[in-house]
């Protein structure tokens, strides 16, 4: 970008990428708050990312990374 790029948000960004990684990170926040963090809180974060990629992959039907 320094050099003259351009970034592109998608609509797709806005609507399901950006939201529901900001609930992810709300999500830890709040478990990381509480000064006990578990195993099953990781697995907790761990299953909704894992859930992310495959909704991502079967709506999208790409990551959500840009490739050069």
């Amino acid at each position: 970008m320094l050099a003259g790029g351009s970034v592109v948000v998608d609509d797709e960004v806005l609507s399901w990428h950006l939201p529901v990684l900001v609930g992810m990170t709300a999500l830890a926040a709040c478990l990381l708050s509480t000064g006990r963090l578990r195993r099953w809180h990781g697995y907790v974060l761990l299953g909704l990312y894992v859930a992310y990629w495959v909704v991502s992959f079967a709506v999208f039907g790409e990551a959500p990374v840009e490739a050069d």
